[in-house]
C-alpha cells in the first residue's frame, strides 16, 4: 500500500504485526519484546520492551525485520 493513498487491509495488517513482533524478538534477543501492536492508523507500530536497548540495536533489528518478512514465503 502506498503511504497516504492505500489503506492495508485488517487481514494483512495482523499477519504482518505477527511476523514484525516474531522477528523483532528473533533479532533484538538481548531484550523482552512485551508487545509490538500497529498503530490504529496504520502508520507504525508501539513496542513495549523491559529494558533499555540503543536507537542502532533497535535500527538494526527493524531493518533485519523488515527483510526477514519481504523473504517470508507463505
Amino acid at each position: 500500500a502506498k503511504p497516504n493513498k492505500e489503506i492495508i487491509d485488517e487481514k494483512a495488517m495482523h499477519t504482518l504485526e505477527h511476523l514484525f513482533a516474531g522477528y523483532m524478538r528473533e533479532n533484538l534477543p538481548n531484550y523482552e519484546i512485551i508487545d509490538i501492536s500497529p498503530m490504529g492508523c496504520r502508520t507504525g507500530f508501539y513496542m513495549s520492551v523491559i529494558g533499555e536497548p540503543k536507537n542502532e540495536e533497535i535500527i538494526e533489528a527493524f531493518k533485519k525485520s523488515m527483510q526477514n518478512i519481504i523473504d517470508t514465503n507463505t
